[in-house]
């Protein structure tokens, strides 16, 4: 028999859920429609030809002129903003190359979608007149060529902060830090590396604007001196332009291509502060890097390498990055530098010094960034990068030479100098290092027993171009002979001691080792103890004579073992290898 069901109306469906359940699809219903009608999406088009413009910035505004939301538009020139609520907004549209534009106000209570066109401003900066030129101009706006250049430089500084924090991205990035000697001649004594990924974070912090208003970029500290950056919220700041001069650099002291605007503090300010260059591709007007410099330190004060460089540049699909950055400060030199007071209620640093107080160090500490990939957030692990740094590579052949030729020293090590990161060399005596980009590195090359002798590591200075290139260089390591000479300074009657301390297989660090004549007990006794690779080394050891060796384990356990060094062996090895548990109870 066949039968029929006729689904039940809505409003009778309704009546049989419960009230906690009607609760529960009105609020979803509800917030659903709410989130609908919080949602703008759009197309930004050149008004001549209505073609679409990528990577332009798209704000909305409310009432008060504050920022909502913000976005980027693609490659397609299309967005999405999402309001926090219903309400009456704004509309404004920046692009370099474009006068900006801003709607009229409207009222957001549903799905909304818009095209807003933008008229390309023309190519040729108006001219800076004598007077413009010659005279601080605190507002930019004054001058209409400087005001046009800061308008571009805001734009690709806040597409840079709208890629970084807002949108989908994932960057692959290389942090480094350097540290020199900056006597003359300057000497690069370290340089450490770390390769790390991140999301949605600007890759170094600043205090907040308002702060450096108040306290200067250089404040002191109870070890000397913080040097301190500007983030990119800073040089978007209100701040940052009421407190600067900015004016166009004469094109005869500028780079073929490029156009600059410098900026420099106000007479009226004394706290440290920062002036610096912005610098343009003459072309397009767009930002490819910010400069800058200390200035208004302490009379007492005279560093004048400090400073700092910010890189900017736009991906195919119209997103920022920031593609290079660096700080040098010297590193902190102590000395009575400040005392602190209260002003309104906030610890405020002085300065106050004597004559004889100069912070002055001859160290200087460059850190910095340099970015090597750019992925979408959502691209698979493994999927080609949106952008990417060519890279280099270093390979260095380690070898020894005596009376018999040269031998290639397969284990040894070579890293950058301060750093963990290191590479053991091949059979063939190579260490590869690839994915180095361009700058300036120090590396140290050594065998175990470099470090058993207390020997200094060979090092190895490297700079690399712009250009990829791969750079191959040969470190002569030193001998056993050599390592034990120079860490002894031997005699033909004398001899050196190495060994290793093994326990439950593994390396023994800081284990006492105490050395005696077994017959002679006029020659004394010579202690050391384990290195952190469980090796130990005693020089000016007599010949033909009888030694005892022990060696006490961290739970007081003791091994003894005698060695004879005989006449015409400069080096004797004795490992010590402790029993095991089993071993012990036998």
């Amino acid at each position: 028999m066949n039968s029929s069901h006729t689904p039940a109306h809505p409003i009778q469906q309704l009546r049989h859920l419960s009230a906690a359940a009607l609760l529960l699809l009105l609020f979803l219903l509800l917030g659903a429609s709410a989130t609908q009608a919080q949602s703008i999406r759009g197309s930004v088009t050149r008004s001549a030809d209505q073609a679409p413009i990528r990577g332009a910035v798209v704000l909305l505004l409310n009432e008060q002129l504050e920022v909502q939301a913000r976005t980027l538009t693609t490659g397609q020139g299309q967005f999405f903003l999402r309001a926090p609520s219903p309400g009456v907004y704004r509309l404004q549209t920046l692009r370099i190359g474009f006068r900006p534009y801003t709607s009229d106000l409207f009222q957001l209570r549903a799905d909304t979608a818009i095209a807003l066109p933008l008229n390309q401003l023309p190519v040729n900066l108006p001219s800076v007149t004598a007077q413009e030129t010659a005279n601080c101009r605190e507002n930019p706006e004054r001058s209409l060529a400087t005001a046009i250049l800061w308008e571009e430089a805001k734009t690709a500084i806040l597409a840079a902060d709208i890629t970084i924090r807002e949108l989908d991205y994932r960057f692959d990035v290389m942090l480094h830090s350097r540290k020199y000697d900056t006597r003359t001649p300057p000497e690069l004594m370290e340089s450490l590396f770390l390769r790390e990924q991140h999301q949605g974070t600007q890759p170094w912090s600043s205090f907040p604007a308002d702060t450096l208003e108040l306290r200067g970029y250089v404040t002191p500290t109870d070890s000397g001196l913080r040097y301190v950056a500007p983030d990119l919220h800073v040089l978007l700041s209100a701040y940052f332009v009421r407190v600067h001069c900015f004016r166009m650099r004469p094109a005869a002291q500028t780079p073929a291509g490029q156009i600059a605007l410098e900026f420099w503090p106000v007479g009226t300010v004394r706290r440290p502060e920062i002036r610096g260059v912005l610098h343009f591709d003459r072309a397009s007007r767009a930002l490819r890097s910010v400069s800058f410099s200390y200035v208004n330190l302490p009379a007492t004060v005279r560093d004048t390498v400090a400073g700092g460089e910010i890189e900017f540049a736009q991906l195919p699909n119209g997103a920022w990055i920031l593609p290079r950055w660096l700080i040098r400060a010297p590193i902190p030199a102590k000395g009575q530098l400040a005392d602190t007071v209260v002003r309104a209620g906030t610890a405020v640093n002085v300065w106050t010094y004597l004559p004889t107080d100069i912070p002055q160090t001859s160290r200087l500490r460059v850190t910095g960034g340099d970015l090597l990939n750019v992925f979408a957030g959502d691209a698979p692990r493994g999927s080609a990068p949106l952008w990417a740094r060519p890279v280099s590579a270093l390979e260095v052949t380690l070898f020894t030479r005596d009376s018999v030729g040269e031998q290639t020293v397969p284990g040894a090590t070579v890293a950058f100098a301060g750093s963990e990161t290191q590479e053991v060399s091949d059979m063939d005596g190579r260490a590869r290092f690839p994915g180095l980009v361009e700058g300036e590195y120090v590396l140290e090359a050594s065998t175990p027993l470099y470090a058993a002798l207390r020997v200094r590591p060979e090092r190895l200075k490297v700079r690399f171009p712009a250009t990829v290139t791969t750079v191959r260089q040969r470190v002569r390591l030193k001998t056993l002979p050599e390592l034990v000479q120079q860490a002894c300074g031997l005699d033909t009657k004398r001899a050196a001691l190495l060994g290793s301390v093994i326990k439950d297989g593994e390396a023994v660090m800081r284990s006492p080792v105490l050395i005696e004549a077994v017959s002679d007990t006029t020659l004394g006794t010579a202690e050391t103890v384990t290195g952190a690779d469980g090796r130990y080394a005693v020089c000016n050891m007599p010949v033909g004579v009888e030694f005892a060796v022990t060696v006490t384990a961290a739970d007081g356990m003791k091994v003894r073992r005698t060695v004879r060094i005989e006449e015409g062996e400069p080096v004797t090895f004795l490992d010590v290898i402790f029993p095991g548990r089993d071993d012990a109870r036998r």
